[in-house]
């Protein structure tokens, strides 16, 4: 066997039930297929069997490929023989540029990269690339040499597993790349899947088609046979479809939350609800637009490790809600008539943004300057910095000050002190104040960080570059229509990664109500979603929708992981829905009157989400009754006191 010549059209197993993992055929020839049928993916080193040396023998599958119906075939089979019958093997063909050298010693295998790999050709002749030239064999040249016994006949039911493997794997990969356009993001659910555009009724959409269709028959409750049967029937399988056939997938899967890499066997079924679960639930991604490919597989592997949240993390989250529901429906019954931007239907970003500074507080953040939005504003400066609620009340009212100075309170800006994590870590964060015009406060907010930044090397406080980005981080709360519109986004975007500007990646937070003043999206923007702007920069782009906040928690500490890895730009996408005008003066049921329906039959997320835990036995009914009372009163008081003139500023002071 020491001058065994080219092994081409494997022996296999007529009955072997389960597909061939390509990856453990020819390195070559899958990159090939893999290739031709779409999917980029890049191998990862060379083909390693498993536990040679110790079970002292080796399998080496083989598979072919079908080209216009006819097999190209070039590949390779060994059966079982001792390790020191294989201790060095040499695979040579007839033709010298098909040339590969495989050696195994000590478990791993090496092979010549003269071979670069097949080119498929509508002809009974294959093709072999090398560095130098392009040879072409006839099929009978290639059978020539091959040790006695081997079969020369193409096996038809491994050319079948082969395509049917490459159409599962596409669509694995299809799911990766454009999961985010059919996910569950629209807590209105006005479409079957991905970002709404309307207007409602009108069939246009920029949804991924091919996913669309196989997801919205989807047979979730039906048999297990039945779901297969459905799946081979959308992508069109040759194979018999049932759960006992199982796909080598297992290297393309998701692996589990514990890092460890998914079973190599999958069913049919299996693989598209786990993708599906993964990428086209309440939280999606985009990042295959990253221009580094260490980047693309550090925010793979990051989003799909994701771990659930903890009970004691799940209360958090549900009294923060509280909080947010709580005052807005506070302010709503104070001052009916007046102002404020609220944040009914995105109540979910007060939770994600303690979600966002906790987690950047573990990797060293300690200050945040904060450039907002008009929406939400009064209740990220009451419920996340600490301005007293009192204070807030008596600006409502207008009798702040006897000076008649100042601005409208959705344009003030505050500073406060957030404590984090169990050993309650001080975090600095300030918002800064802006005018009506929207954006403008972006661009200073980055310069203000820079300084900061600069400042802390200059003091030698920190003495990188990377240690004062890591201290200092710019958040940049945006409107949808605003962030998709307006040119000063773009610009500041454009000096992210300048030596002379950057501050080590900023995160944008679009509250994202999915109609820019009464403009749906569909007459707004041209891309799906109001997020694209940031591919310009190679930023992945996080959407949850508002309705899942535990969805809006883990892309939040998503983004830190990454701010605090790469140190670049990344934005989070959380898609709600506005359940009042574009302020409280406004009646919105006249530009948009079936959203609006639908909006007043639709439960806010406090409500769902309290359900939910309750019905989990996370929390109990008397508890959240208990911490509503509890906001209830501390809310009167603060009303009571303003009405008292504790906040007011005057010359007798």
């Amino acid at each position: 066997m020491s001058h065994l010549k080219a092994l081409s059209l494997a022996a296999i197993n007529g009955q072997q039930q389960v597909v061939p993992d390509l990856r453990q055929l020819c390195p070559l020839l899958y990159q090939q297929l893999h290739t031709f049928s779409g999917a980029q993916q890049q191998l990862q080193g060379a083909y390693q069997p498993n536990k040679i040396a110790d079970q002292q023998q080796c399998l080496l599958h083989a598979s072919a490929a079908a080209s216009n119906g006819v097999a190209a075939r070039s590949v390779f089979s060994l059966q079982p023989c001792t390790a020191a019958q294989h201790s060095v093997l040499l695979a040579k063909s007839s033709c010298s540029g098909l040339r590969h050298v495989w050696q195994h010693a000590g478990g791993t295998v090496a092979r010549d990269q003269q071979c670069i790999g097949f080119d498929r050709r509508a002809s009974s002749r294959h093709r072999c690339f090398t560095h130098s030239s392009v040879c072409s064999i006839n099929e009978a040249e290639c059978s020539n040499g091959l040790p006695s016994g081997t079969n020369s006949t193409p096996h038809t039911s491994h050319l079948v597993d082969v395509e049917d493997t490459l159409k599962l794997a596409a669509l694995i990969r299809r799911f990766r790349d454009r999961g985010h356009l059919i996910a569950q993001l629209d807590p209105l659910k006005r479409t079957a899947g991905g970002p709404w555009l309307g207007p409602i009724g009108d069939e246009y959409t920029r949804s991924d088609h091919t996913l669309m269709r196989l997801m919205t028959g989807y047979p979730a409750a039906a048999p297990a046979a039945q779901r297969c049967a459905y799946v081979a029937g959308q992508l069109g399988l040759a194979g018999h479809a049932d759960p006992g056939r199982l796909f080598a997938v297992g290297q393309l899967m998701p692996g589990l939350p514990d890092g460890s890499p998914a079973k190599p066997l999958w069913a049919l079924h299996e693989a598209v609800e786990v993708m599906a679960s993964t990428y086209c639930g309440t939280l999606a991604i985009e990042y295959k637009h990253l221009q580094q490919q260490d980047e693309m597989a550090w925010m793979e592997q990051r989003f799909e490790s994701r771990q659930p949240l903890t009970p004691s993390q799940r209360k958090k989250v549900l009294r923060w809600l509280l909080a947010a529901h709580g005052f807005e429906k506070f302010l709503s019954r104070k001052f009916p008539a007046s102002k404020r931007f609220g944040l009914e239907g995105c109540e979910a970003l007060l939770p994600g943004l303690l979600a966002l500074v906790e987690e950047g507080a573990q990797q060293g953040l300690r200050k945040v300057e904060v450039a907002a939005a008009h929406r939400g504003r009064l209740s990220l400066l009451v419920n996340l910095l600490g301005k007293p609620l009192g204070a807030l009340c008596t600006e409502m009212e207008g009798r702040q000050s006897d000076f008649r100075v100042g601005d409208v309170k959705y344009h003030l800006g505050q500073s406060g002190v957030v404590r984090v994590g169990p050993t309650r870590t001080p975090v600095a964060v300030s918002i800064a104040p802006n005018p009506s015009h929207l954006e403008a406060v972006s661009p200073v907010v980055l310069g203000m960080v820079r300084a900061e930044q600069s400042a802390l090397q200059r003091s030698k406080v920190e003495l990188t570059p990377e240690a004062a980005w890591s201290r200092v981080m710019p958040l940049l709360i945006h409107g949808d229509a605003a962030f998709a519109g307006l040119g000063m986004v773009l610009e500041s975007l454009q000096m992210a990664d300048l030596p002379g500007y950057t501050v080590g990646g900023g995160v944008h937070v679009i509250i994202n109500n999915q109609v820019g003043f009464t403009t749906m999206p569909r007459h707004g923007r041209s891309s799906p979603h109001p997020s694209d702007v940031l591919k310009v920069i190679g930023a992945p782009i996080i959407h949850a929708n508002a309705d899942d906040p535990e969805a809006v928690v883990s892309a939040m500490h998503m983004a830190a992981d990454w701010r605090a890895r790469w140190h670049k730009d990344v934005v989070v996408d959380i898609v709600g829905y506005r359940r009042n005008g574009h302020n409280e003066q406004d009646d919105p049921r006249v530009t948009l009157p079936l959203s609006y329906q639908l909006i007043e039959q639709h439960p806010p997320v406090l409500e769902l989400y309290s359900k939910k835990l309750e019905v989990e036995g996370v929390v109990s009914g008397a508890e959240i009754a208990r911490w509503r009372a509890s906001w209830s009163d501390a809310a009167e008081a603060q009303f009571a006191a303003a009405g008292q003139g504790k906040y007011k500023e005057s010359a007798a002071q």
